[in-house]
This record gives C-alpha cells, sequence and structure tokens, in this order.
C-alpha cells in the first residue's frame, strides 16, 4: 500500500530530523497521506486481497450498488449505516476486510495514537477561485487525454469501480464511456 510505505518512510525520516533538534516539516499531499501517517487504522488488514476484491466489484456490478450495501448491512450494520450506499468502493473494502478476517469491519477500526506530536495546517482560498482552478484543472485533463487514458485503462481490464479509477475525473468519464 503506497500511503502505508510513504508513512513507514517519513516517521523514520522526522525521528532522525528531530533527533537533530531540528523541526520537521511536511508540504504538500492529501488527506489519505496525513491520514495514513497520524490516523492509522490499527487493526484492518493494509494488504487488500485483489482477487477477492475484484470478485466482490464484480458482484456488485451485477447485483448493483445498493444490493451490495444490503448484503453490507446484513454481516455489519454499524459499518453499513457508515458507507453512504453509493459508495461501491468502501462497501467492497469493508466486504472484504470482513471476509478475510472473519471480524466485523466496525469493530476493526481502532485509531491508532499518532506516536509523534504534531499540526496539521491547511490552506483555503475563496469558494469562487477555487471553482476557477477546478474547471481550469478539469479542462487540463480532458486537453491531455482524459477520456483516451480511462479507456485505455478500461481496456486493460480495470473495472470502472477500481479505486484507481475513483480519482475525480476517471469516475466520470467511466460514466460517460458507458452511456
Amino acid at each position: 500500500m503506497v500511503v502505508n510505505y510513504f508513512s513507514t518512510k517519513s516517521r523514520g525520516v522526522i525521528s532522525l530530523i528531530q533527533k537533530k533538534g531540528k523541526l520537521a516539516i511536511i508540504v504538500g499531499g492529501n488527506g489519505a497521506i496525513y491520514s495514513g501517517d497520524y490516523r492509522r487504522l490499527a487493526n484492518t488488514p493494509q494488504r487488500p486481497d485483489e482477487k477477492l476484491r475484484i470478485v466482490l466489484e464484480q458482484w456488485g456490478t451485477k447485483i448493483g450498488t445498493e444490493a451490495l450495501h444490503q448484503k453490507l448491512e446484513l454481516l455489519d450494520p454499524v459499518a453499513a449505516d457508515k458507507i453512504e450506499v453509493q459508495n461501491m468502493r468502501r462497501t467492497v473494502r469493508a466486504l472484504e476486510v470482513i471476509l478475510m478476517t472473519g471480524k466485523l469491519f466496525s469493530e476493526q477500526r481502532t485509531k491508532k495514537i499518532p506516536d509523534q506530536k504534531f499540526w496539521l495546517i491547511g490552506l483555503s482560498r475563496p469558494r469562487q477561485e477555487i471553482y476557477i482552478r477546478i474547471d481550469d484543472r478539469i479542462e487540463t485533463m480532458f486537453a491531455n487525454g482524459l477520456i483516451e487514458e480511462t479507456k485505455e485503462l478500461l481496456d486493460k481490464g480495470l473495472s470502472a469501480n477500481h479505486p484507481n479509477l475513483s480519482a475525480i475525473g476517471y469516475r466520470e468519464v467511466c460514466k460517460y464511456l458507458t452511456g
């Protein structure tokens, strides 16, 4: 798992910097990286079972997102209550963890206390500026071949529900390509 790799590496580097009496400053990244570093889920399996995930994704595509979510609700109502019905990726992950471990997903999501003190500072921009930046970014993505890239990934066997295609843009292009 990429986040796990980088969080492990970053903690080691941060420790070295702190031992020298210096302040470590981490710049950039996204919420997933900070979550991996500082709010890690302690008990859920870090490595997915790719074969099981593919089976669950195909099953979800066949029976529909709502029906798949209902299966999760039967197995783990607490987890199902916290996962949106339309969120196939998280529903699949919860089912995957339950099937891999034999334990409820909701009971495995205990948070680990960070081993280092930190400050997390976020920057914000005026809402209108954010909308303009998003529009510009989307235009650039399409100009750089987003549709062609998505077609290529689907042709290589990735399902539209694959986590790699859940990023903004890919999801919408998958819907466009499938009508």
